[in-house]
């Protein structure tokens, strides 16, 4: 899918050339570059304005993948991600805190979590923005609170399963974390790089995945084959 053409496509890249050109080019012209690319590069939904995850403003991105010994032809992800109680969201990892499903005021569904990743607790308003038996796609601007205080940043969660053979399933769950222009102040005010704030999120993303993931699969396992939630792991 491709962002629509927008007007601050030229003026972001009048000011990249501009900026580039300058010897006196100062980090908040860099970010107002930025930012002005990130509002250029945006996918539109009634609901929420995606920012398209690019070099410039990448955060983290991080793929995990694990084996659901469950026939391809009785997974749901869709139902299963959204009827999740909040126990079995709260098993699944001991980083996740709780769990809720919502909506959008027109009734497009939404996955409410609140979970820890690195040093940073996350409230993640997960709109499903595709939800289907084999695929959900799930996006967020998140806010993340830490010890310096509270920002924004967009989460991209996309569950996968993909069929191996009669008897197994494939599940991957692949996170694309992408700074928001709060985000980019935030760093600003507390002198922080986007390098720095990347390679923190990515361990920060990578040590959570990890942990989540089998538990997930097992838990999608257990509700193809049982058609219930609290099964053994």
């Amino acid at each position: 899918m491709k962002g629509e053409s927008h007007p601050f496509i030229a003026l972001a890249l009048y000011l990249t050339t501009f900026f580039a050109r300058s010897s006196k080019g100062d980090f908040l012209s860099l970010s107002l570059v930025l930012v002005l690319h990130q509002q250029a590069n945006t996918i539109k939904n009634p609901n929420i304005m995606e920012i398209l995850q690019t070099p410039e403003n990448a955060l983290s991105h991080s793929t995990v993948t694990a084996i659901i010994n469950a026939p391809f032809e009785k997974v749901n992800i869709a139902d299963w991600l959204l009827n999740l109680p909040d126990a079995e969201y709260q098993r699944c990892s001991t980083q996740h805190i709780g769990a809720a499903i919502s909506s959008t005021y027109d009734g497009q569904p939404v996955s409410l979590n609140v979970e820890t990743i690195g040093d940073a607790l996350m409230v993640q308003h997960y709109l499903a923005v595709e939800h289907r038996p084999d695929y959900c796609r799930m996006l967020s601007i998140s806010d993340s609170i830490t010890k310096g205080g509270r920002t924004k940043v967009q989460v991209l969660w996309e569950l996968k399963a993909t069929k191996i053979d009669e008897q197994t399933t494939l599940y991957t769950n692949e996170i694309h974390a992408t700074a928001t222009p709060e985000m980019f102040e935030y760093l600003k005010a507390h002198n922080i790089n986007l390098a720095e704030a990347a390679a923190s999120r990515q361990a920060a993303s990578d040590e959570h995945n990890h942990e989540e993931t089998p538990n997930f699969a097992k838990s999608i396992e257990n509700k193809a084959l049982t058609g219930k939630y609290n099964q053994p792991f």
